[in-house]
């Protein structure tokens, strides 16, 4: 089973200074900051290694209100400090689902979507202050942003509320970082069904998905059925071909769908579920010879979100609920291998002069692990 609510972690800004052995210098104001997954929210906030740092998205709780707000974590200095809120300020006219921010790591470019202005913020990584506005010319809203690489560009999915039967359609953006152009603007409004919405896209080299969420009934029960679709784009126009479906119970918990390619293999990610293109779902514990038509709490189910590298990577990152976390790696065949337990990870994605990192707690200490050696590079106390 899914463990206990007090059991979701909360590192204490100033424990985190004592794992990075940080001089006590920081603002008193900040008490605790969370960019671990919450097991009963399914909300997972991606950490980004940048040539200056680590970029974490977090959650600053202050006298029980929370404040979303972004850290750099700089390991070599033994430092860290919140960056970007000014901006922040500036444009978030809603309260971020997913952050709204992306490493770039063809181009070296960190960027934001601004909601005031529907644009695109090219960020200076010295001042952390804009050095270009990219407008996306597009007049409505919507709440929730997803940024993904895209080869040389970024593919910007704007989402609006999801699980509900009146959700007005997704819009795919794409934006060439090299030139820092809007180059596509799709609205994915055609060869859905009624209430289908599209909430996720992953691409590779050689192809490009979305997935979409719709509430269905079977057998007067609820669910959210998630359909991956490969998509063709040409323009403003598109074709979809339908890969795959997962069909999730609907349930009080919040479920977020996230899609990846990895390898050959594209891969959806829904609550508890994790299914490959093969429409096969797979449990990790057992690996990947093991096929089961569902994984679910009882049968040792996802405990965090699967989270890949970047773009081009083969590598996928689990962890189930014992709190055993594996690393698959997609080649001709699947691979895998255990990388030990842990109360909690979160991954930094790799760059060009880095390898992936995790982030992780145990019962009393807070690591950052070199997945490369899976030797700790620091390792202090965890605080609740």
């Amino acid at each position: 089973m899914f463990k206990p609510a007090a059991l979701t972690l909360t590192i204490c800004f100033l424990g985190l200074a004592t794992a990075l052995h940080i001089a006590p210098v920081l603002n008193p104001i900040f008490k605790k900051n969370s960019f671990f997954a919450d097991s009963h929210d399914h909300f997972s906030y991606e950490l980004y290694q940048t040539r200056n740092g680590i970029i974490a998205f977090s959650i600053e709780t202050v006298n029980n209100t929370n404040t979303s707000q972004y850290l750099l974590i700089d390991i070599p200095a033994r430092n860290s400090k919140p960056i970007l809120k000014d901006i922040a300020n500036a444009c978030e006219l809603v309260t971020p689902t997913f952050q709204p921010i992306h490493y770039h790591v063809q181009t070296d470019s960190l960027v934001y979507f601004c909601h005031a202005n529907n644009s695109i913020l090219i960020i200076d990584q010295s001042t952390y202050s804009v050095e270009k506005i990219i407008p996306l010319n597009i007049s409505d809203s919507w709440p929730i942003v997803r940024i993904s690489t895209d080869g040389m560009s970024i593919a910007v999915l704007l989402i609006d509320t999801m699980f509900t039967t009146t959700a007005k359609a997704s819009m795919l953006v794409k934006v060439d970082l090299q030139v820092r152009q809007v180059t596509a603007k799709i609205l994915l409004n055609k060869s859905l069904m009624v209430g289908e919405t599209v909430v996720a896209y992953a691409s590779n080299k050689k192809a490009a998905y979305v997935a979409t969420n719709r509430i269905s009934t079977f057998l007067k029960n609820l669910y959210i059925t998630t359909t991956a679709y490969s998509i063709l784009t040409i323009g403003s126009d598109y074709q979809l071909i339908p890969v795959m479906t997962v069909d999730t119970p609907l349930t009080s918990v919040k479920i977020v769908t996230k899609l990846f390619c990895a390898g050959g293999y594209v891969i959806v990610n829904n609550g508890t579920d994790l299914a490959f293109k093969n429409d096969y779902v797979i449990d990790p514990q057992r690996g990947p010879q093991v096929l089961s038509k569902s994984i679910t709490p009882d049968q040792q189910g996802l405990f965090h979100l699967a989270v890949t590298s970047q773009y081009g990577s083969n590598d996928l990152y689990v962890q189930i609920t014992a709190g055993n976390v594996f690393q698959y790696t997609f080649l001709d065949q699947i691979h895998f291998k255990p990388l030990g337990t842990y109360g909690d990870i979160q991954i930094a994605y790799g760059n060009q002069t880095s390898g992936d990192l995790m982030f992780a707690t145990s019962s009393t200490t807070f690591s950052v692990i070199d997945l490369d050696t899976l030797k700790p590079m620091y390792t202090g106390p965890k605080f609740f």
